[in-house]
């Protein structure tokens, strides 16, 4: 309400004074009147100004939606099982922010912080119930930019139909929300953000029509450390959330004013968290706040909505602490961003006075800067300038050129890189500044000595010709090599033959490796000649899989495990169903006036020997009638059906038998993702048992009776390691 009052002067003004004070007094005192579901713009109008408020309203395109299609739009509402309580919905790291007692500015906003913006443009949700994945996209968009320190057109711009279609149709999030049907007070939608994770606008874009099952599980997901909601109508712990974790996830109750809105600072009489617990006072849409403000003496949050930049302010609200319920039910995002991954390169372009120092830098999703240090020890002592190193996911080639530097010297030198979560310093590598006139070297490859199954010594000679010269050593299973021994030698200056050598671990067992020595010094590079050696054993079938007996039971750390109507694909035998082996199984089944679609995953790395086979035990139960649907499973790796299956295969698997899939086109040494899938129309009671499931491809034995295990990363268990180097020294027969 604007200020009647005003100076007073003579006494006819006094007395004008006081009489406007006072009718000023009484407007205050009158009582509220609350906005209607039915209210025309008049009376909306009629009751800011009865109220005192200060903002206005007019038509847009929800105003103006047909009440029985606002029914179908505004669909947050209770929970039909309560939640319970749990860390989740605990103060969480919120509490060590607010004992530190930080000042808190008068106004804050991520759409300008330090003249930057942390979330990206105002989205609509068209005529859709779906506002809860646009609430909670937002506080996760928000977050992710201001862990990661991500801003402008960098801004984070995740998909709203990966909750609605993806997380809405698989348990437990299909009970609490599903596609434009909206969600219910429990914030499950938060919680399939710490589960889940949330994939890009780019891989699902939005869309308000079921595309069916989803198909996007395997894009690539950033998860969430966890979600906490604020205590109610708690402000100052609510701009703490804000202005430490980001964006937060919040709940109004919508009425005819909150839908007309324009400009100002909305007020209105819903202000009570009237419930037990009081995050479920009635609301009936999700929103999300992006800071505070305040104007002549009333704060206000700054409310982003999901109607489109033509509602409200370009999309925003000011609104009272209080109005609308707005700090009831508010919850808010940790991410857990990570420090940079660095490794120096080698140098290259060396004259007498420079160097070209190389090395990558993976800024792993959060804004990242680097640098080099470099000296004449490990002590480095200069610089070279911070830049920036962007804020992607994967690993990018950083140089500098030094220049000004001693002749005949060896540098030290070193990559560095830091973010907002801390400081990663890669390994020590050197080069040597020659000053003078010399030939090319020579590089003389000799016999590789000291093979084991993992691992080899390259042997070779090195005549650096009158120069320092840097060796190192070419490796790989083709003479296109493809790796390089770490760190490079470097050789005195001198023109007599000299014995170099390095040793390389991590092969492959029974395998052939191809090598040869390369030498290089101010006047050019020499390649030594192509020799081979043999890492010993006699290949033999593993598992290349984690778990594929499902022994660690529901829950399983190894599969991914969705299920739209059951809690879990994973069962444990009983004495009706029992396991092929040990005490848990697959059990993929239709249940009777419902659909299921079900699925079990796991991303392992493949051999990379050339040879895979995938295999498993089936059994299947099926409609005895054979009046029903038949439900269908597919196996695939990645997005290709390597197996398929259905009801008229039911003879063939009455019980337990084993299949066979050759999957050697994958076999390429990289990561794969093999998928279990099941689909159920309605009324479909078959039912798919799967157990034992194994991907074989090779491993190695140095003899009878002498076997180890590959690790789903194509790794040697360090158990076999120890256990080798006693063979070898003698200490295992």
């Amino acid at each position: 309400m604007k200020n009647r009052t005003k100076k007073c002067g003579t006494v006819t003004a006094l007395i004008l004074c006081l009489w406007m004070a006072a009718a000023a007094m009484g407007q205050e005192n009158r009582e509220k009147l609350s906005f209607e579901a039915d209210d025309s713009l008049e009376d909306i109008r009629f009751k800011i100004e009865h109220n005192g408020y200060d903002f206005t309203v007019d038509h847009n395109w929800v105003f103006d939606m047909p009440s029985e299609d606002k029914e179908n739009f505004l669909r947050r509402s209770a929970p039909v099982s309560p939640r319970r309580s749990d860390d989740s919905t605990g103060a969480g790291p919120l509490l060590e922010a607010l004992r530190k007692r930080e000042d808190l500015p008068a106004a804050f906003d991520w759409r300008n912080k330090d003249g930057h913006s942390y979330i990206g443009p105002v989205k609509n949700q068209g005529q859709c119930g779906s506002c809860y994945s646009f609430g909670a996209n937002a506080a996760a968009e928000g977050t992710y930019n201001s862990a990661t320190g991500k801003y402008d057109a960098d801004c984070a711009d995740f998909s709203e139909s990966f909750i609605i279609w993806c997380m809405g149709k698989v348990s437990p999030y299909s009970s609490h929300f599903k596609g434009c049907d909206g969600a219910d007070y429990d914030y499950y939608e938060l919680q399939g953000l710490t589960d889940k994770g949330m994939i890009t606008e780019s891989d699902f874009a939005y869309t308000t029509s079921d595309p069916g099952e989803c198909q996007h599980w395997d894009k690539a997901a950033q998860k969430f450390k966890s979600w906490h909601r604020v205590g109610c109508n708690d402000i100052e712990a609510l701009k703490t959330a804000i202005k430490t974790f980001g964006v937060v996830d919040a709940a109004v109750m919508v009425n005819s004013a909150f839908e007309a809105y324009k400009s100002g600072i909305y007020e209105d009489t819903n202000t009570a968290c009237d419930a037990d617990p009081c995050y479920y006072a009635q609301t009936n849409h999700a929103v999300a706040l992006v800071g505070w403000g305040e104007q002549n003496g009333k704060g206000y949050w700054i409310l982003r909505n999901s109607w489109g930049t033509e509602w409200g302010e370009l999309g925003y609200m000011r609104i009272a602490h209080t109005a609308a319920k707005v700090s009831c039910a508010t919850a808010y995002l940790v991410y857990d961003a990570k420090s940079p991954v660095v490794s120096t390169e080698a140098a290259d372009s060396v004259t007498a006075v420079s160097a070209k120092i190389n090395g990558k830098v993976n800024p792993n999703g959060t804004a990242a800067t680097y640098y080099f240090e470099y000296g004449d020890s490990t002590k480095y002592g200069k610089k070279t300038t911070e830049k920036s190193a962007g804020s992607g996911s994967s690993a990018a080639a950083v140089s500098e050129t030094l220049s000004m530097l001693a002749p005949n010297t060896t540098y030290h030198y070193r990559l560095v890189a830091k973010n907002t979560s801390g400081t990663s310093y890669g390994e020590d590598q050197t080069f040597f500044t020659f000053s003078g006139t010399a030939a090319k070297p020579k590089a003389v490859t000799g016999q590789a000595d000291n093979m084991s199954f993992i691992s080899a010594t390259l042997n070779g000679t090195v005549n650096p010709m009158g120069a320092a010269a840097r060796y190192y050593f070419d490796y790989g299973t083709t003479s296109a090599y493809g790796s390089v021994s770490s760190p490079p030698g470097v050789t005195e200056i001198g023109s007599a033959d000299i014995a170099v050598k390095a040793d390389i671990s991590k092969l492959t067992p029974g395998t052939t490796y191809h090598y040869r020595l390369v030498a290089e010094n101010t006047s050019g590079k020499t390649l030594g000649e192509d020799r081979t050696f043999n890492t010993g054993g006699e290949q033999l079938a593993v598992n290349f899989l984690q778990d594929g007996g499902f022994e660690s039971g529901m829950q399983n750390p190894y599969w991914t495990d969705i299920s739209k109507q059951w809690e879990s694909n994973i069962y444990q035998q009983d004495e009706v169903t029992q396991a092929l082996a040990g005490d848990w199984f697959v059990w993929f089944s239709g249940i009777e006036g419902l659909t299921e679609n079900a699925s079990l995953a796991q991303t392992a790395v493949f051999p990379s020997q050339g040879e895979a086979v995938l295999k498993f035990w089936l059994m299947m139960f099926s409609d005895p009638t054979g009046i029903l649907e038949s439900g269908t499973l597919n196996v695939k790796i990645d997005n290709e059906t390597v197996f398929t299956s259905s009801e008229k295969d039911a003879d063939i698997y009455p019980d337990w038998k084993e299949i066979a899939v050759d999957v050697s086109k994958f076999a390429d040494g990289e990561s794969h993702t093999l998928t279990f899938g099941a689909d159920f129309p309605l009324g479909a009671i078959t039912s798919f048992l799967i157990d034992d499931v194994s991907l074989e491809g090779k491993k190695t034995t140095g003899g009878e009776g002498l076997k180890f295990d590959v690790n789903s990363d194509g790794k040697v268990n360090l158990g076999d390691v120890i256990y080798l180097l006693k063979m070898f020294a003698g200490g295992t027969q």
